[in-house]
């Protein structure tokens, strides 16, 4: 896998450098001699790396626990206020920022309620907390990488098919407008402008991408190399890091598996097809059968409170619609053959432990027996994890190692 090997090229030092970083940011505190292993570089080339690294204050040696006879050895570790990222979330509702080190601890966040979903109050809301960040935190924000920003795809670009397609998608299908997407935030005039008015580099990402990243680097997808995380969200979607590295696909917009369609003929849906899968498994899906206004910023802490007295409603709705979750998993397996599912989203942890235990229970149509799910999780949830992911996609660009940054 080409992610975490290095190469003993004399002009490749950058890369070099960057697949230890790699190994360090995943593993730390790890040796030298794992590092040396995993990468195929030489022991002296590691040690050189580390040194130079340790020299810049990037890194830091600590002793290891010791083993038996004689000194342990030396562990390799970040060292913390070296550097930071921001990571955005922007929802349908509000606005979460959260500043991390590398190592993906906190040490700032802020949120704040949209007056209105519009492309100027989203912008204005973004920089004026980036700047709240800046007051708060003066020294961190001096070492900021850039800000990684995720929100629901699918975005649009410029052609004249997408705006198209973009144009189609805004439509309603119940006197409401499309609330699961937000293409035009995501085209690269906005992204442009947003980093001119920040000051900083800006990499987008969806929201499920955003939310596999910071599974990837922080949560259960730490020691795996490839998973899908099912993201259940105001809509629904899929992010993929397959061997080491986010999909993205050709336009940014992989993983938008809510757009597949389970259901002939069946509800019509934001995007001019019939049947999708969001249309039945999301958190759009259940603010409609209980009468909730999904435009309404209190529907998810509704849901949730009702969730939590077992409020028959919701109870019902997801031993009907938990089933469209075998489906997706199903796609997901045949498609991608990762080494694991994980299933994550907006809400709490527990709702969607028990949309998936509902799957597993009625499961048989389409996946069969209790071992289909054997690699089947649940992830981190809640409105910070997209953010925590969305920090790591910052940090990402500038510090993993790629073909691109090969000095050859």
């Amino acid at each position: 896998m080409f992610r975490t090997k290095g190469t003993n090229l004399l002009r490749a030092k950058t890369h070099n450098h960057s697949v230890v970083l790699e190994i360090i940011r995943l593993q730390g505190p790890v040796s030298r001699t794992s590092i040396a292993a995993q990468t195929q570089l030489s022991r002296q080339t590691v040690q050189n790396i580390v040194g130079e690294l340790a020299d810049e204050g990037i890194v830091a040696l600590l002793a290891g626990e010791k083993k038996g006879r004689g000194n342990p050895g030396m562990l390799v570790q970040w060292c913390p206020g070296k550097a930071f990222s921001l990571g955005v979330q922007v929802g349908q509702f509000n606005i979460t920022v959260v500043a991390c080190d590398l190592a993906g601890k906190q040490i700032w966040n802020a949120s704040r309620w949209l007056k209105k979903r519009s492309l100027d109050d989203t912008n204005m809301a973004l920089i004026e907390l980036v700047e709240e960040f800046r007051s708060a935190c003066p020294v961190q924000a001096g070492k900021v990488l850039g800000i990684g920003v995720a929100a629901p795809g699918p975005f649009a670009d410029e052609s004249d098919d997408k705006k198209v397609i973009q144009n189609k998608a805004s439509l309603n299908i119940s006197g409401q407008r499309e609330l699961t997407a937000f293409a035009e935030f995501g085209s690269s005039e906005n992204i442009a402008l947003l980093s001119d008015q920040t000051g900083l580099k800006i990499t987008l990402e969806n929201d499920a991408s955003a939310a596999a990243l910071g599974e990837y680097f922080y949560g259960k997808g730490k020691n795996l190399k490839s998973f899908a995380l099912l993201h259940f969200g105001l809509g629904f979607g899929a992010g993929f890091m397959l061997e080491g590295n986010i999909y993205n696909g050709h336009k940014g917009n992989a993983g938008e598996i809510g757009h597949i369609v389970v259901e002939h003929r069946g509800k019509p849906c934001f995007c001019g097809k019939q049947g999708c899968l969001e249309r039945y498994l999301s958190m759009y899906a259940l603010c409609e059968h209980l009468g909730l206004s999904p435009e309404d910023a209190r529907s998810i802490e509704t849901v949730e409170s009702l969730f939590e007295k077992d409020d028959p409603q919701v109870l019902a709705w997801i031993e009907t619609n938990a089933i469209y979750l075998e489906r997706a998993i199903d796609i997901v397996n045949c498609t991608v053959d990762t080494e694991a599912i994980f299933i994550g989203g907006v809400v709490s942890s527990q709702l969607i432990e028990a949309i998936l235990d509902s799957c597993k229970r009625q499961s048989g149509t389409v996946l069969l027996g209790p071992e289909s799910f054997d690699s089947v999780f649940t992830a981190a949830s809640g409105p910070i994890t997209v953010a925590l992911g969305a920090s790591a996609a910052a940090s990402n660009v500038t510090l993993a190692p790629s073909l691109s940054k090969m000095v050859l």
